[in-house]
């Protein structure tokens, strides 16, 4: 029997699929604890230590989300700074495009999403120039490249 590739999981709760998967039986044991917390004897859980071990539960798994997110955000500006070290001391050219990036740069950005996403930080960060649609570059009209520009504004 031949097994199916894994896709990447996406959604909000992509980046903390670990605890996402164990949320709800977090949320039983925390609204356990709390039960027993107001009575050692209890027989069961009520509804309202379930309802706060939920929300306990949920409020855990959005501070895991909202760390995650900080982490990426970081590999995301540490991919856009090896890109901009790579411009400024390796690549020869006045002007990048994307599969520029991706044939050549730095290796961890040898996918086109990774590529366009350093790109568009160092647009955004001043560090690169977009170039009208149709411009010549290297031989050819391209319809999305970039200037590259140097510390203080100035176009190399």
């Amino acid at each position: 029997m031949q097994s199916r590739p894994r896709r990447p999981p996406s959604g909000d709760l992509a980046n903390v699929t670990g605890y996402a998967s164990k949320a709800a039986e977090q949320a039983a044991r925390i609204a356990g604890v709390l039960t027993l917390w107001r009575d050692l004897d209890a027989p069961s859980v009520t509804a309202r230590d379930m309802g706060e071990g939920i929300a306990l539960a949920q409020f855990y798994l959005s501070e895991a989300v909202r760390l995650a997110d900080a982490a990426t955000v970081s590999q995301e500006i540490d991919r856009a700074e090896a890109l901009r070290k790579w411009l400024l001391e390796s690549w020869e050219h006045s002007d990048v495009m994307v599969r520029d990036v991706v044939r050549l740069g730095p290796n961890p950005l040898r996918e086109s999403p990774k590529a366009r996403a350093a790109l568009g930080i160092l647009e955004r960060h001043g560090w690169i120039a977009p170039l009208a649609p149709g411009t010549v570059v290297r031989g050819a009209a391209r319809n999305k490249a970039w200037a590259i520009v140097k510390g203080g504004g100035d176009v190399v």
